[in-house]
Formats: C-alpha cells, structure tokens, sequence
C-alpha cells in the first residue's frame, strides 16, 4: 500500500468519525482531528489512531475505510516533547502503540490494553 493511499484512507477515517459516530451514543470529536498514527496489514484492514488532550480515538476499518469503527484508545497522553506516538497492529488480535517513553499492548484487538514494560530498564518517571 503506497503512503498516499495510507494518508487517503487516514483522512477518510477522520472524516467518517466526525460525520458518523461509530457507536449509538454521539461521540465527541476533538476539533482538527488528525491521524497520529496508522497501521495496515491489508489494504482493506487498518487502523489509525488520534491521540488529543484528554483522549484518545483509534478506528478500525475492514473495507477499505468504506466504515470505521471506533475502539478503546490506548491510555497513552498526547506527547509533550518531540516524541512520535506509534500504532503497530500486526495482526487481529494484537496491538502495540508507543510514545517514546511508554508501551501499551492489547490482545483483544485493541478492546483492552495493559502497560508493557521492558525487562532490565528503569520505568519512565
């Protein structure tokens, strides 16, 4: 999949979020909503992650970006330094993101995520 159909794709996601919220309730869309992050392991499976203020948005889309769907951000705050906030979903199940500092992982494709730490490394503080 080329870079301008991954940036496409990641806008069309941004725009399918604010135009039609991905669960029953309305969901609150921060303002100037742009994609952090995305990963695809098809060019019909990805995802693309947000990360704002207060919270953060990751969407799943499995044609295409034709519909987005929204799941459980990680618990990773928008980083205050120069740090680039990473998304990799190497398959259904698994997902990564990563701020420079911090790891989450999930196992339930991105429904639940858990603090990763890397053994012999102090914590971030």
């Amino acid at each position: 999949m080329t870079f301008t159909r991954c940036a496409a794709l990641a806008v069309a996601a941004a725009t399918a979020l604010l135009a039609v919220p991905a669960t029953a309730s309305a969901a609150t869309v921060p303002t100037g909503f742009a994609p952090a992050s995305s990963t695809w392991f098809t060019p019909q499976h990805g995802y693309v992650l947000k990360l704002a203020e207060t919270t953060g948005y990751l969407l799943e889309t499995t044609d295409g970006g034709a519909r987005w769907s929204r799941l459980a951000a990680p618990p990773i705050k928008k980083p205050d330094n120069h740090n680039h906030v990473a998304l990799t979903v190497p398959d259904a199940k698994h997902a990564f993101a990563a701020d420079g500092e911090h790891i989450q992982a999930s196992t339930d494709g991105g429904h639940h995520w858990f603090a990763v730490t890397l053994a012999g490394l102090p914590s971030p503080r």
